[in-house]
């Protein structure tokens, strides 16, 4: 009996369940954050600017993060890159 030889070996996520997925980030974010704190600040931001697009919003926000170094910045003060496999 063999492998079928079709598929490669990836996972496949339904998109209502990584749409899902992302809209409980950033309600947590939303619900978790001090309604003054830039990081909600921002993430508003992103909503606004990606209306119907909360998975681009979030994209955004994160990279905007990276970009301003997060919480963790790296040497010297300069933004820390997103590890890949966290």
């Amino acid at each position: 009996m063999g492998v079928p030889n079709s598929q490669p070996s990836t996972i496949t996520i339904d998109d209502s369940e990584l749409h899902q997925q992302v809209l409980d980030i950033i309600q947590g974010v939303l619900a978790t954050a001090d309604p003054r704190s830039e990081v909600r600040r921002r993430l508003l931001r992103h909503l606004a600017e990606n209306p119907g697009h909360p998975e681009q919003a979030l994209l955004d926000h994160l990279r905007d993060r990276n970009r301003r170094g997060g919480n963790s910045p790296g040497p010297a003060g300069h933004g820390a890159r997103l590890d890949s496999h966290t």
